[in-house]
């Protein structure tokens, strides 16, 4: 008697040859920690992400990571994503400052509390400092002070005024 192997075709084999080369390439980028498709950033949300964390933190730019935005795979910081982004390769630290403070004017640094949020949510309305997180739209003479422009939204109704609750100004922060 005679027996009959089991016959593969050519395609099937190929296909599994393939397969176990994905897996054993997935398994070793798993182990290693490799990424094939490193991920850039914008640099736009770098340059806002890295003004936001100015203001929390008071870093120096040069200090401050976000993200890998000329895809060299390696974090760059502020200064360069500010150098990137406004095309000025010449640009220093104060420079990228400045047009954080230009694009987030009624922000402060800081990252203490003051009547709640943090101390980059207390911004001057006036001579006095208050909390935009508290701006809101109210009708007649409700408490707080009036402070047009930091109420976010489309006014209710054309008579209700914009209010923020006062609060202590932070350090850093006097509001003429």
């Amino acid at each position: 008697m005679r027996l009959r192997g089991v016959s593969l075709p050519v395609n099937s084999v190929i296909i599994i040859a393939l397969a176990i080369l994905v897996l054993v390439f997935l398994g070793y980028m798993f182990i290693t920690g490799t990424n094939p498709f490193p991920q850039t950033v914008n640099p736009e949300s770098a340059f806002i992400t890295g003004c936001n964390k100015y203001f929390q933190t008071g870093n120096s730019p040069e200090n401050i990571p976000v993200g890998d935005i000329n895809n060299d795979g390696k974090s760059d910081n502020l200064l360069a994503a500010c150098r990137l982004y406004f095309s000025n390769e010449s640009m220093d630290a104060d420079g990228c400052l400045q047009k954080c403070r230009e694009r987030f004017p009624f922000s402060s640094i800081g990252s203490g509390s003051s009547g709640g949020g943090s101390s980059s949510d207390i911004v001057c309305c006036g001579t006095k400092c208050v909390n935009k997180l508290t701006c809101k739209w109210t009708s007649g003479s409700g408490g707080g002070i009036t402070c047009h422009g930091l109420c976010e939204g489309l006014k209710p109704n054309p008579s209700y005024i914009c209010r923020c609750t006062e609060v202590s100004c932070p350090p850093g922060l006097s509001c003429p």
